[in-house]
């Protein structure tokens, strides 16, 4: 499956509602709206990439949208998820799934389908359809134990996001301790590719 440009875990950048390519690019609170359409011209990318490196939660997700589709960035799934990552950070919801979509597939990073299902039951429990059925496809392939481990890091974060503190990626790992599994290798383990639908 390929990144969709038309719909599915990514919106397309640089299309206005009528389907023409004008550039719609406005970065800031009031245009939010225009920034998601906002990748349809150098000039608009630039802003976004701008936009991103300035902290902007939207523009880090549009940007590894642009990568994900190879819109006006040579194509490069390691871009996108490092992207993707940083929406998240920031608690984008779009990108939470971007970035679990990524842990599910191996796009990008290696596969880890633990952190997928986090992220992606993180989106969903915060209302996001794309995040619910993504996380539901992503459970029916970890084991039992697996996934009640799962539920005690997203019960863990939940309580740490109301107490104020901000859950770190160490709060994903499989037993709380040690370091993060490196980001690059192969896509899974033993070769299994799991392929995952998007809508």
């Amino acid at each position: 499956m390929g990144w969709d440009r038309a719909g599915g875990t990514t919106a397309v950048p640089g299309r206005s509602p009528g389907g023409d390519d004008e550039d719609t690019t406005t970065v800031g609170p009031a245009g939010r709206a225009g920034i998601r359409d906002g990748a349809a011209s150098a000039a608009g990318l630039a802003r976004i990439r701008a936009a991103a490196e300035a902290g902007d939660a939207e523009a880090m997700y549009l940007l590894g949208v642009a990568y994900a589709q190879g819109r006006l960035v040579p194509q490069s799934d390691v871009e996108a998820a490092s992207w993707f990552r940083r929406a998240a950070a920031r608690d984008h919801l779009r990108g939470r799934v971007s970035l679990g979509y990524c842990l599910a597939t191996g796009r990008g990073v290696r596969r880890d389908l633990e952190k997928a299902y986090i992220l992606l039951r993180e989106a969903a429990d915060a209302g996001d359809p794309q995040g619910f059925g993504l996380a539901e496809k992503v459970a029916r392939r970890l084991h039992g134990e697996v996934l009640r481990r799962c539920d005690r890091q997203i019960r863990r974060r939940r309580i740490l996001r109301s107490a104020g503190r901000k859950p770190t990626g160490s709060d994903c790992r499989r037993d709380g301790a040690g370091a993060d599994p490196p980001s690059a290798g192969p896509p899974s383990e033993a070769g299994e590719i799991i392929e995952i639908d998007v809508p």
